[in-house]
């Protein structure tokens, strides 16, 4: 089997670390992986079009980079009559464009169950769907676990930050003085439930104004990705104040903290490679992962710190209720009880012994089941089974 992983432009750059990983997994797996650089623009057109004078299986890549790569006004991949497989890490209205391209053997994975189902109810001509959460990041360092003494960071917290205001001021630009309502409406319901979708929400706030049809939820989609972006502030703030409340020092290592109004309680660390991120990681005590707004999905930040034998504490969601036990793996809290983070921080903080049994325990479940080796092994039997059905 050959296979060709697609690298691109994306505000996260650790998309291409993903595919790095992956295309060591493949390896593992005895399978060919060539990477091609779309970000090399012409260079990476060229290198891409030169893989083709051999068969090739299936193309992937992460949130349908190249999907909608165009040859003589033709997408290059229907030309080429090859099957493209990916998974979206975000929420799918955020790709709306690639979504609807027009590829014409595609098989997509989403890393949240709830991506899932918006595909399904919105874009149901894509047909082929799976689960997909993402993969702890395997170091080329050998990795230890450190007694909770020897650990610098008290508590680790990755992840970008957004302005509150920021965003807002972005929603209160809408024209709409009805939009912006509904808007307000469906973030109010979100933050306030646990495992709400959005979709759900909006659904919910129309019918509770009895002004629900399928044709109006639609018109709301292009609104989706900014309530996302806010909803997913809005938790990582209000978990760093109620932290920062509890006196405990939060390390940080992303763009924009600097401008954050709590900066002064932060101890923060410019942007890093992912690789180095990891050598943070290993040093902390606890790593808080809040700020996606998945219903349903593993992320790599949790992941990759239990892989680093990092404890972690992380939003209660089916996915980590499913594959993990709460107080031998990972400790969870809900996104609507920010207190409850702070209890979790400070049990942890407080009680070396609980640090450690979540370290080994949490490492041993991680790299047994959900590494990007497991992940790749995912992909591949997703895509036999696709093509056998063909």
């Amino acid at each position: 089997m050959r296979v060709i992983l697609l690298k691109g432009q994306s505000q996260y750059g650790v998309l291409r670390a993903f595919i790095d990983q992956i295309a060591d997994a493949l390896g593992e797996l005895g399978i060919e992986a060539s990477i091609v650089d779309l970000a090399e623009d012409a260079e990476g057109i060229r290198n891409l079009v030169k893989k083709f004078s051999r068969e090739v299986d299936f193309v992937f890549s992460f949130n349908l980079v190249g999907a909608a790569l165009m040859i003589q006004q033709e997408l290059f991949f229907n030309i080429m009559k090859v099957p493209f497989v990916s998974v979206l890490v975000d929420h799918p209205v955020h790709h709306w464009e690639r979504l609807h391209c027009g590829l014409q053997s595609m098989l997509l994975g989403a890393v949240d169950k709830g991506g899932i189902e918006f595909i399904n109810t919105f874009v149901p001509e894509i047909k082929n769907l799976y689960f997909l959460p993402q993969g702890a990041i395997v170091s080329p360092d050998p990795v230890r676990i450190l007694k909770p003494a020897e650990r610098k960071i008290q508590v680790f917290m990755p992840g970008t930050y957004y302005s509150v205001n920021d965003v807002y001021a972005e929603i209160k630009a809408i024209p709409s003085e009805d939009a912006r309502n509904l808007l307000d409406a469906i973030i109010d319901q979100v933050l306030s439930e646990a495992g709400l979708s959005i979709t759900a929400a909006a659904e919910s706030v129309l019918r509770s104004n009895q002004i629900y049809s399928f044709e109006l939820l639609k018109q709301l989609l292009p609104l989706f990705g900014i309530a996302d972006r806010f909803i997913r502030a809005c938790r990582r703030e209000t978990a760093m104040i109620r932290l920062i409340q509890q006196n405990v020092k939060v390390t940080v290592c992303s763009h924009g903290w600097k401008r954050a109004k709590y900066a002064e309680h932060l101890d923060i660390y410019p942007e890093q490679p992912v690789l180095e991120l990891i050598q943070l990681t290993r040093q902390a005590k606890v790593c808080v992962d809040v700020g996606v707004s998945y219903t349903y999905g593993g992320h790599e930040r949790s992941l990759t710190s239990m892989l680093n034998y990092t404890p972690v504490v992380v939003q209660r969601a089916g996915f980590y209720e499913d594959c993990f036990e709460e107080g031998k793996h990972l400790l969870l809290f809900s996104y609507t009880n920010a207190d409850e983070l702070a209890e979790k921080v400070s049990l942890l903080l407080e009680t070396p012994e609980l640090q450690t049994t979540l370290a080994r325990e949490g490492h041993d479940k991680v790299v047994k089941e959900h590494t990007w080796l497991n992940r790749a092994q995912t992909i591949v039997e997703q895509y036999k089974r696709w093509r056998d059905n063909q």
